[in-house]
């Protein structure tokens, strides 16, 4: 489990060709008026009219008259690490924004999420900083702090702010600024194949059970994988936090040792590990009968195990506390480069609400297209796997800006594999833990 990589290291059999060049292929076949197909820094151009389609003649070429050309009032461009089915559902938005603005240019160019931020920072500091760059929440506060992205709010107006669910909010919002605008939902469900269990657990007891009952029967139930986009978010269970409104340490000696305590009743569940891949090949390979993976993830499983096999289950409760497991809740993000040009901010704006109409909100949606979990609250959702997972992650725990890699997860992390891999008294390491993130630097 890889947190906040789309797609992350845990690559499907199926999924064999390399991204860039499915992607790749996906532009060329699908946008309009391509003129080059690339991945990296080179910018492929988007042209907002439909080309008139020739008719093959032998007859001799007559002369031809140039229609006048109506002059570009503003071009955008938007770098991106989207999949296929997200950049055809892009596509369609842009020719719908073009049919009111056919005088605005477009550019798009695809970057490996490993290389996207690294790409967009180095074009910041060059002063070739692309219009709109879509990433996850993680990313503004460094982006904002080197002061490569605008603050939107003075933008926003009522009705959009009405309509985006709060929790999203909380993914922009950083040291009393708006970094961007959240996008989408993304965050940690629970995954069922039908064809290895008939129903939902109900607890986590009854996980556990069920999990013994077919490990029994020489089956794999669940592979659970104890890395923080699972474990940090059931702190929530016992009241508790790890970081605070301003980036100070939140956590509490009983609330960590309550919080480990969960980890290790979860140990029972089935096999576990730690930032593996090992829980999503099983799972795959229909060895498994549940995972706790990235909702972003819902395409490939589907495609894998089939529409009709995959099913996203309600969090099971956990007894102890009377309250269900939560999933960590993260946004995709619109951020507009500090570098756009005075003339080209109207037409960026303007295209931003576009992306946020009905119509637009309604394709990114579509479980057989892009598979967005819209943070629009009016978008009607239809499939039954898409309602679940939105109902999980406006009600789940939102992740902190202010948590850091190596200041604040390694600790979280080593604490859960002290207690669950090692045998470590809840109450050891979670003084442990408190003693570790006491020594972070807190932020400014």
């Amino acid at each position: 489990m890889v947190l906040l990589k789309r797609p992350d290291a845990k690559q499907p059999t199926w999924h064999s060709i390399p991204r860039w060049m499915t992607v790749c292929v996906a532009l060329c076949l699908t946008l309009i008026g391509i003129s080059a197909c690339q991945s990296g820094s080179e910018v492929s151009n988007i042209r907002t009219e439909m080309p008139y389609s020739l008719t093959p003649t032998t007859a001799p070429t007559p002369t031809q008259i140039a229609e006048p050309t109506p002059a570009s009032t503003g071009e955008i461009i938007i770098w991106l690490d989207w999949a296929p089915e997200e950049m055809e559902a892009l596509q369609e938005i842009i020719q719908s924004f073009s049919r009111e603005y056919p005088t605005v240019d477009f550019s798009l160019s695809y970057y490996p999420t490993d290389e996207l931020l690294s790409a967009f920072e180095e074009a910041s500091r060059a002063g070739t900083p692309p219009t709109i760059i879509f990433g996850p929440s993680l990313w503004g506060p460094r982006l904002y702090d080197g002061e490569m992205i605008l603050d939107p709010s003075s933008m926003v107006n009522a009705e959009l702010e009405r309509r985006i669910h709060p929790t999203a909010w909380t993914q922009v919002t950083y040291d009393n600024h708006m970094l961007g605008l959240p996008l989408e939902f993304q965050g940690m469900v629970l995954f069922r194949n039908r064809s290895r269990a008939e129903e939902a657990p109900r607890t986590v007891e009854r996980w556990i059970e069920v999990g013994i009952d077919q490990h029994e029967s020489d089956q794999t139930a669940t592979v659970l994988d104890f890395g923080f986009g699972f474990s940090a978010p059931q702190l929530s269970i016992c009241n508790g936090s790890f970081i605070g409104p301003q980036g100070e340490i939140a956590l509490e000696l009983p609330q960590g040792i309550c919080w480990l305590e969960v980890m290790s009743d979860l140990r029972a569940v089935g096999p576990a590990v730690m930032n593996s891949d090992e829980d999503l090949s099983r799972f795959l390979a229909g060895e498994s009968a549940w995972l706790v993976e990235e909702s972003s993830r819902i395409g490939e499983l589907a495609h894998t195990l089939g529409i009709t096999n995959l099913k996203v289950d309600p969090w099971p409760l956990y007894q102890p506390a009377d309250r269900p497991l939560q999933s960590l809740v993260w946004t995709e993000n619109i951020y507009l480069s500090r570098g756009i040009q005075p003339q080209n901010l109207e037409m960026t704006w303007a295209f931003v609400e576009h992306i946020f109409s009905s119509e637009a909100q309604a394709r990114l949606s579509d479980f057989q297209g892009a598979a967005h979990v819209p943070v629009d609250t009016t978008v009607e959702i239809i499939d039954s796997n898409m309602v679940e997972i939105a109902s999980m992650l406006r009600s789940g725990v939102p992740l902190s800006l202010w948590i850091d890699s190596e200041d604040h997860i390694k600790p979280i992390e080593d604490a859960v594999e002290d207690v669950v891999f090692q045998g470590v008294e809840p109450e050891v390491a979670a003084q442990n833990l408190i003693d570790r993130m006491e020594q972070v630097q807190p932020p400014g």
